[in-house]
Formats: C-alpha cells, structure tokens, sequence
C-alpha cells in the first residue's frame, strides 16, 4: 500500500524532499501529470505527488518534522 506523503505545485521542493527521504533509506516515487514532461504546463493542474510506503510513514513523517525547503 503506498501513501502520499507530499502533495506540491512545487517540482523542485518535490524532488528535495524525495531526496531527503531516500537518504534515509526511504524509497519515493515522484508522480506527476505532465505527459512524461512534454507538457510540463500540466503540472500546474493537478500538481507533482510524493508517495511512499505505508510501512515507512512514521519514519518519514518525523523525518520531515523539522524539515524545511525554505
């Protein structure tokens, strides 16, 4: 079961947080509506998605406590 820990307009804070979270040992998957990236103004709908496992949610959510991409 996966569960979406981000939900963002923001690719890049997306991407930072993924980053975080994986060098922790947490496998994410990055989703987002964009045609594989050839039409990127589609994200701007529906957004970019950060899912991971059910399993590592408690981990990743103290992780992300303190976390800032600010």
């Amino acid at each position: 079961m996966e569960v979406c820990i981000l939900s963002t307009q923001d690719i890049f804070e997306a991407r930072i947080v993924q980053s975080k979270l994986e060098s922790y040992g947490i496998f994410c998957e990055l989703r987002t509506n964009d045609a594989g990236g050839t039409l990127p103004h589609l994200r701007n709908a529906q957004g970019s998605q950060l899912y991971i496992s059910e399993k590592d949610t408690e981990k990743a959510q103290e992780i992300l406590k303190n976390f800032s991409t600010d």
